[in-house]
């Protein structure tokens, strides 16, 4: 019913290995593929000057009131 000491060390050498093996590909492998995500999805499109100086303004307001 249990494991021999051996066969113990021998699996959990091979799972510890095995995880190591995969985490690293995973990672080298993100390094070297670009990423799929569509650009049209990206956002980094320009907000406009007065949007900014709105929500800006609108923040401010907030916290003041959030002080009264």
């Amino acid at each position: 019913m249990y494991i021999r000491a051996a066969n113990r060390v021998r699996i959990s050498r091979s799972i510890f290995s095995t995880t190591f093996f995969i985490a690293f590909s995973l990672v080298s492998v993100n390094s070297l593929v670009p990423c799929p995500v569509d650009s049209s999805m990206a956002n980094e499109s320009q907000i406009p000057r007065e949007v900014r100086e709105e929500v800006a303004a609108d923040k401010l307001n907030q916290q003041k009131a959030d002080q009264q």
